[in-house]
């Protein structure tokens, strides 16, 4: 399962935003394909107001979910799947 951050959401949402374009590319990928994305309240209510990371990190490991986002620092958690879409 992936997991997108509040910035992925962000980004692919809004067109105005630096990183609009690989995440509105992600989502749509996301939505067609075979992959599960799961969506978790904590991201969706970091639209409306920022979430701390540790507390997505922490929902991705108890998940076992690979976290997806644009943040290069998670890479500080251990354990942690992460992919940064700047890096793809």
């Amino acid at each position: 399962m992936l997991l997108p951050d509040v910035n992925v959401l962000l980004a692919g949402l809004r067109s105005d935003h630096d990183h609009h374009r690989p995440a509105r590319a992600f989502l749509e990928d996301a939505r067609s394909g075979s992959t599960v994305v799961g969506l978790s309240d904590i991201a969706l209510m970091g639209v409306v107001r920022l979430v701390p990371d540790a507390d997505l990190a922490a929902l991705a490991l108890e998940q076992g979910a690979e976290l997806v986002t644009f943040d290069r620092g998670f890479g500080r958690y251990p354990h942690l799947r992460w992919r940064c879409l700047l890096e793809d």
